[in-house]
């Protein structure tokens, strides 16, 4: 009879692929996606504990052991009885996910800070789904995928010579590109929306183009920021929400998120909620690169007073009154 014999890079690569699979398939379909992140989130985990931990092995066998003492013990049982320590009938304890992290940075490799923080903000997305339910949006969950996986990579290839199978590299590449691209387009969207932003401020505009039940006069910007710091909202310690722009007014603040027009709309209601709690409560502008479709949506921003516009709506605005 054929023995069931995985190694542990054997394992933690066949979870991470299945994970990076996962997700690429949650990036491509447009609907009935969020159990595909789920599987994504679940398997990326197990295979980036499972690999930090034959990082450890790599170094020294003992240092995936949670108490050393304890596993001394059970190693000098285990020679006594000729078997694997694991096959010992309670067989020592091995570090957890967390302090596997720790365990690398300390006698293997430092990690990068925002590296090692998105690892531990992985697992704690993971212990949320594992035992209970997850309270985050989706687009928290992608981004953390994305941030970890090239760093990732680096990790266990160049420093550790730990070498992935091709496909692999291929799967990560395509979520390294997409990111790359979600970053070239937000930061091409912002330097648009940058560029016209001095111009509305106090214009008249229309309702039609802002989705709104009456015209508006945008009040005089006094400042207008960049990802303000200062607006900030935590999870775990790190940052869940920094909008896009902040304009400073004489009577109230106003907030800009900037998206595509195909974004899930689900994931903007944690930012709405976000948004209603501040204390100074700003007026909320969401704009969009080409028409939001649904209707609905639409309706329950009016309905939230929070206003919406097509960028390109916005810049054709103000190209037809320069005329």
């Amino acid at each position: 009879m054929e023995k069931m014999n995985i190694s542990l890079k054997e394992n933690g690569e066949h979870s991470l692929k299945k994970g990076i699979k996962a997700f690429k398939s949650y990036k491509n379909r447009k609907t009935d996606k969020k159990m595909l992140l789920k599987e994504a989130l679940m398997f990326i985990h197990h295979g980036v504990e499972l690999l930090l931990k034959e990082i450890l092995v790599q170094k020294s066998e003992f240092l995936i052991f949670s108490d050393l003492k304890v596993a001394t013990k059970k190693q000098l049982q285990a020679d006594r009885e000729g078997i694997d320590i694991f096959y010992l009938s309670n067989p020592p304890h091995t570090v957890t996910y967390s302090e596997a992290i720790d365990r690398v940075c300390a006698f293997v490799e430092i990690l990068d800070t925002n590296f090692r923080d998105s690892l531990k903000e992985l697992s704690s997305f993971r212990n949320q789904i594992e035992h209970y339910q997850i309270d985050v949006t989706a687009d928290e969950v992608s981004k953390i995928i994305e941030e970890i996986l090239p760093p990732l990579e680096s990790l266990i290839k160049q420093k550790l010579s730990i070498q992935l199978s091709q496909d692999m590299k291929e799967e990560i590449k395509f979520v390294h590109d997409l990111s790359n691209k979600r970053k070239q387009f937000n930061s091409l969207t912002e330097k648009r929306f940058s560029k016209i932003l001095p111009l509305l401020s106090g214009r008249k505009i229309n309702k039609e183009l802002i989705n709104s039940n009456r015209d508006l006069t945008i009040p005089s910007f006094i400042q207008i920021l960049k990802e303000p710091k200062h607006i900030k909202k935590f999870r775990n310690n790190k940052y869940i929400f920094t909008p896009d722009f902040l304009m400073e007014t004489e009577s109230q603040d106003w907030i800009v998120e900037i998206k595509g027009n195909r974004f899930a709309e689900h994931t903007l209601y944690n930012t709405i909620n976000i948004v209603e709690e501040l204390e100074d409560k700003p007026q909320f502008w969401l704009v969009t690169v080409g028409d939001i479709e649904n209707q609905n949506f639409k309706d329950l921003l009016k309905a939230k007073g929070i206003l919406y516009s097509n960028l390109e709506d916005l810049e054709k605005e103000i190209q037809n009154s320069k005329k």
